[in-house]
């Protein structure tokens, strides 16, 4: 079986999305902005992460 290297940036984005997301109270909202990069990064991060399995 194959593993994300740590350094995979898909795997760092996420883990940087769940870490803000974790730290945020539950009284507060994501942002138009904060979703939206969110949103970016997660497929960007998801097509990344379906190419390394492809090329794996």
């Amino acid at each position: 079986m194959i593993t994300l290297p740590d350094n995979f940036d898909a795997k760092l984005k996420v883990m940087q999305w769940h870490e803000k997301l974790k730290n945020m109270g539950a009284s507060e909202e994501v942002t138009d902005e904060d979703a939206r990069q969110m949103i970016f990064d997660l497929e960007t991060a998801y097509n990344s992460f379906t190419r390394f399995l492809h090329n794996s």
